[in-house]
């Protein structure tokens, strides 16, 4: 279930229109934060819906539909992009031949003399009829990306001895490759060549160039119908590639309203189950059976969130906390701690953690690590510019402490009390030193 959260969560950051619509969701929420969300349908603007009263199995059905609805629209999604790019590079193919073709017949404004729209383009390559008499020539065109064009002629001329001839033209516009999905600047290219063993060898290397070929008609007539075909292709294509956004962005939007608050209910459902698996289950009394330790101190509210959690349940056998002598166990270490005196513990048990029922040094250590450094690091100044940081930690550690940290500003401000007492001493031994700034 956190995977398909996860898919769902990539998907949403992908869409700048919705990403604004994720909510931050406290783990720590109350209980009504699982149950609070509204329920939905399928499929459409409302395939987000939420899980109002539903299981955790009902939630992780619910979230399956959604992901193999989400992968379909995406699959759908990349096709209907695919073909319409291919349509917008045919397009500019069929522009770019009809004036590749043209400037070959004397100018772009003259029109052969006694020109038949259905005959064939290249039908007067033939200069000669003593010496063209059966040749034939064939044409390839395409598109391929304008950074690969030197090394492309290259090759070409190389591969076929010269035996070719290439016109290419510059696409005004950044073209979506079909294959890869990035926009990148193209050229469109025809090249004419004579025999079929000159044509695989140059749709070989077009092909290992990534260039994408398309077939264009050899007569105007059938160019400029095929060219009406694609714009109006195009233009159909463009209402479907519109409402199957509008609808891929309606279901993100509605995922993106419930998607915190269903990570918050799936990371704990995670952890209750991670807390079950250390019970042992007695097969007799059909119960499970937790044991640990705890404060003597804490006994009672240990007992009084047992009974919240009956009645919160339901459940008609309620919760049993038993207290075991043990006799030959060495109880664990409990030092009980607060903001001010956390850091001192942490710094303490770095270096070992004190045995059951042994003088915690945590306590000394309050009063002597600072002085140590103050005595080592004595400075007027130097100590006010860290009281001074210290004070901004302590003032605004409400709001600090509700962000997340980096590593560096999370490690001075778990122990902003140590550096304020640091500086304090150190302040005292640089009046003692008579010491400010080195000074």
């Amino acid at each position: 279930m956190e995977r398909k959260l996860r898919f769902f969560e990539a998907q949403v950051q992908a869409e700048p229109s919705v990403r604004r619509l994720l909510t931050n969701v406290s783990i720590d929420a109350g209980p009504s934060s699982s149950s609070s969300y509204a329920s939905g349908g399928a499929g459409g603007g409302g395939g987000g819906g939420g899980a109002g009263g539903q299981s955790l199995d009902e939630l992780e059905g619910r979230l399956e539909e959604l992901e193999k609805e989400l992968q379909q629209m995406n699959v759908n999604q990349t096709m209907l992009n695919r073909n319409n790019n291919e349509l917008l590079e045919l397009r500019h193919v069929l522009t770019k031949d009809a004036v590749f073709f043209q400037e070959a017949y004397g100018g772009a404004g003259d029109a052969r003399p006694n020109e038949n729209s259905d005959a064939p383009l290249l039908a007067g390559a033939a200069v000669d009829p003593t010496i063209g008499r059966g040749v034939k020539l064939g044409f390839i065109t395409g598109v391929i990306a304008r950074d690969k064009i030197p090394a492309f002629e290259r090759v070409l001329w190389r591969a076929t001895r010269g035996n070719l001839f290439m016109r290419q033209a510059l696409v005004e516009e950044k073209l979506r490759d079909p294959s890869s999905g990035l926009e990148v600047d193209k050229n469109v290219f025809i090249i004419f060549y004579q025999g079929d063993r000159l044509f695989q060898k140059i749709k070989k290397i077009c092909e290992s160039f990534q260039a994408n070929i398309y077939n264009s008609p050899e007569t105007t007539r059938e160019r400029g119908e095929l060219l009406n075909q694609v714009s109006n292709r195009l233009q159909d294509l463009e209402v479907v590639l519109t409402r199957s956004r509008d609808n891929r962005r309606q279901v993100l939007a509605s995922l993106a309203i419930h998607l915190q608050t269903w990570r918050a209910r799936v990371v704990k459902e995670k952890a209750i189950y991670h807390t079950m698996n250390m019970f042992n289950y007695d097969i007799g009394r059909k119960c499970l059976i937790a044991e640990g330790w705890c404060p003597k101190t804490s006994s009672e509210e240990i007992q009084l969130a047992l009974r919240r959690a009956t009645q919160r349940s339901g459940a008609l056998v309620p919760s049993i906390l038993s207290i075991i002598r043990a006799v030959h166990e060495q109880p664990p270490t409990y030092f009980r701690t607060s903001k001010y005196t956390s850091a001192f513990q942490e710094i303490v048990n770095a270096y070992g953690v004190a045995h059951y029922r042994e003088v915690n040094p945590a306590v000394l250590s309050i009063v002597t690590f600072p002085f140590l450094f103050g005595v080592m690091f004595g400075d007027v100044g130097h100590g006010i510019f860290m009281l001074i940081f210290a004070l901004i930690l302590i003032i605004k550690e409400k709001q600090l402490g509700s962000q997340k940290l980096n590593e560096i500003i999370a490690m001075p401000f778990g122990g902003r009390y140590v550096l304020f007492l640091m500086a304090l001493f150190a302040i005292y031994a640089g009046f003692i030193y008579n010491e400010c700034f080195s000074l």
